[in-house]
């Protein structure tokens, strides 16, 4: 059993109480919405950091090779092929 503080009275009390016996303060809500950052909002800003990698390491190449194309002076911009004229 560890002792902690009440987030209403600051009372130190025991972590395992469901209530603090000084301000009355429910410490089932705590206990869950601590358990639910654990199980839920921890991976999934995990999840949304690998997808974000992933995401700018897919997108890198192909965006330096446009702006590389597009800031490219004109005698490097490639010009659209002429038809071949076929002989008569």
């Amino acid at each position: 059993m560890a002792l902690i503080n009440c987030p209403e009275c600051e009372a130190r009390i025991s972590d395992k109480a469901a209530a603090c016996p000084h301000c009355g303060y429910p410490m089932a809500a705590e206990r869950r919405s601590e358990s639910v950052r654990q199980e839920i909002v921890e991976p999934l800003a995990q999840f949304a950091e690998n997808v974000s990698r992933t995401v700018r390491d897919v997108m890198e190449p192909i965006v330096k090779e446009a702006r590389r194309q597009w800031c490219a002076p004109e005698s490097e911009k490639k010009k659209p092929e002429e038809p071949v004229k076929e002989k008569e």
